[in-house]
């Protein structure tokens, strides 16, 4: 089972490249462009081999979900990253750095599903903060 969440970024992610496949192939075409047709299938490799491991990575459940109330959300703006600071039920508090941007409201409750390790590493973030290495926020859904 893929959590919904989840569903709708793998959705996303193909429609997005689908698009851009189309689009670049009706254009290499009408310009008789081989470089930009090699180039678009190119992209269709790449977005199909990126959508495939994290379907294939969803299905063996590697991926790690927090729930909690928001507390604060800090961006950098530099990294393109986010640091989230989350409560949990029992009133623990988690400091997470997330990559991108995401529009969470602080004081909401969520459900974050977030890769369990670095993708440039291989390994677990240890430190928090702005110089941490920031975890893929692979969807998020809001509770109640």
């Amino acid at each position: 089972m893929i959590p919904e969440a989840i569903h709708k970024r793998i959705a996303r992610m193909a429609v997005i490249l689908l698009g851009a496949i189309i689009i670049g192939v009706i254009y290499a075409l009408a310009s008789h462009d081989r470089i930009l047709l090699l180039l678009t299938l190119s992209l269709a490799v790449a977005g199909g081999l990126k959508t495939l491991f994290l379907v294939r990575a969803v299905r063996k459940r590697e991926y790690v979900t927090m729930e909690g109330s928001l507390l604060s959300v800090r961006r950098n703006r530099v990294r393109k990253c986010q640091l989230l600071v989350i409560a949990d039920d029992a009133g623990k508090e988690t400091e997470i750095s997330v990559k991108g941007r995401t529009a969470l409201a602080v004081g909401k409750r969520y459900r974050l599903y977030l890769s369990p390790v670095n993708s440039l590493t291989g390994q677990i973030p240890q430190e928090a903060g702005f110089l941490g290495a920031g975890r893929t926020l692979l969807g998020y859904e809001e509770i109640s």
